[in-house]
């Protein structure tokens, strides 16, 4: 009788298929994971960990409201799937009528929001300022229970104004706090006799703080005006000694502040990103968008030669990475030279084990000529302290990177159709981003012989500016 031949299949072993669905996880290679979903049912907890894990509705503008319909559905038919769900991003898109958000007054969000128990990572992101007591009392409890919870420690929100103290408090769990354009309700009115130059550092004890990792403040001079103790012990209760990373922009009102938060985190912190102050609004009934600068000098005299007391990097010993963007004004009161000389001050005050600086010159607020005429000139001036200053061995001794990126306006070069459009004669005649890119490292070849003998010296032009 002759023998029957078997084809055997031959097999991974069970942990091997898992790290290699992990590592298609990483890609977000969808299509590849309901595939391996359906291989056999030992490896279908492990995609759906990955298939349903992040709810953004940033990756459908256009088509958000759709998205959270059918995710919505989704997770109605199969309660199961929710405890998936760990990075959750809510979007709002600019209403011109706030009361017709569609997300935030959709009668299915808050059921949505109750069956989310696992979330790791929330984001809510408003395009318009927007109360939190407008904002429904269903969805107001779903939001909370999410980021109250022992699983969220990451939490990101913009455009929310007068959030509770309680509700942030409450966020006992949280390492990551990304903050733009907020701020906290109002403890104390100013007939009680609040008065924000009143303000006294207290003792706290250290285990009543929130802890956080990693820290981003954009545009919230008043929620940064709230971190810190008072005499009336009504400062927000989240902490920044153990902290790592830290993004924050600079305005006048809170410069001190700011600088308390920096100090807070001279421990630990390692990465440290300053911006200046934008402001981004639309005119009232028509589709305009405005955007405006607040020049915050850190200089203590007009003459921009001496910084503020306490304005120093010297504390921080363990910054490694250090980023800062300079918006150049085109119509200045001080030269563009003395604007950067302030900042090449800072960068003076460095802590030895700073190993990588980036500089972003924001030239959003340039007409194209002006770029051209700052640019047509074979000395750059504003370009050779900053050379000097990175070049100096004495004060960067672990330096080893150094980028600097230059930032146009998103019509330069190819503006057709704008106020700012030229004809095709005038693009001939145009500055390019590689001879900008070429100008630059002659300017800084101080800064290129030093650095490149140790480490990477890179310069990059490119549209866009510091809102991107």
């Amino acid at each position: 009788m002759p023998t029957r031949r078997v084809n055997h299949i031959p097999t991974l072993p069970l942990d091997v298929l898992v790290a290699i669905i992990d590592e298609t996880g990483c890609t977000k290679d969808i299509d590849t994971l309901h595939s391996c979903s359906l291989l056999c049912h030992d490896l279908l907890h492990h995609c759906r960990k990955h298939i349903f894990r992040t709810f953004d509705m940033q990756d459908a503008i256009g088509d958000h409201e759709q998205y959270f319909l059918k995710f919505n559905a989704l997770l109605s038919r199969n309660p199961h799937l929710s405890t998936y769900a760990r990075v959750v991003h809510l979007l709002e898109p600019p209403q011109f009528n706030v009361e017709r958000a569609s997300i935030l007054c959709n009668p299915n969000l808050p059921k949505f929001l109750q069956r989310l128990t696992a979330v790791e990572k929330f984001g809510l992101y408003l395009g318009n300022e927007i109360n939190w007591k407008d904002i429904g009392p269903a969805v107001q409890q779903g939001i909370t229970q999410i980021i109250t919870r022992p699983s969220c420690v990451d939490l990101s929100i913009s455009n929310l104004q007068n959030i509770p103290r309680s509700v942030l408090d409450d966020c006992r769990f949280l390492k990551v706090l990304s903050v733009t354009c907020c701020r906290p309700e109002e403890e104390l009115s100013d007939e009680q006799g609040y008065n924000y130059e009143d303000k006294k550092i207290i003792n706290i004890p250290d285990d009543s703080f929130i802890h956080l990792d990693s820290a981003s403040f954009f545009n919230s001079d008043g929620f940064v005006s709230e971190l810190y103790p008072c005499s009336r012990g009504s400062s927000l209760k989240f902490s920044f000694s153990r902290l790592r990373q830290l993004t924050v922009t600079l305005a006048p009102r809170i410069l001190d502040d700011i600088w308390k938060l920096i100090f807070s985190a001279s421990q630990t912190l390692e990465e440290l990103t300053v911006n200046q102050i934008i402001e981004v609004g639309y005119n009232p009934g028509i589709n305009i968008p405005w955007v405006r600068f607040h020049d915050t000098p850190l200089a203590l005299d007009t003459s921009r030669q001496v910084l503020r007391p306490h304005i120093s990097l010297s504390f921080l010993h363990h910054l490694r990475r250090l980023s800062f963007t300079i918006i150049i004004n085109p119509f200045p009161d001080h030269t563009i030279k003395q604007h950067v000389y302030e900042w090449c001050l800072l960068l003076r005050t460095s802590p030895p084990t700073l190993e990588e600086i980036t500089i972003r010159f924001d030239l959003f607020f340039f007409m194209i000529n002006d770029i051209e005429n700052l640019f047509s000139s074979s000395d750059i001036a504003f370009f050779e302290d900053l050379d000097d200053t990175l070049s100096d061995n004495s004060v960067f001794h672990s330096l080893t990177h150094v980028k600097i990126e230059i930032l146009l306006p998103e019509d330069y070069g190819c503006a057709t159709e704008s106020e700012c459009s030229i004809s095709d004669s005038e693009s001939e005649e145009l500055t390019s981003l590689r001879q900008i890119e070429h100008l630059v490292r002659r300017m800084m070849k101080l800064t290129l012989r030093s650095i490149g003998r140790r480490g990477v010296f890179s310069v990059e032009a490119k549209t866009g500016n510091n809102l991107n």
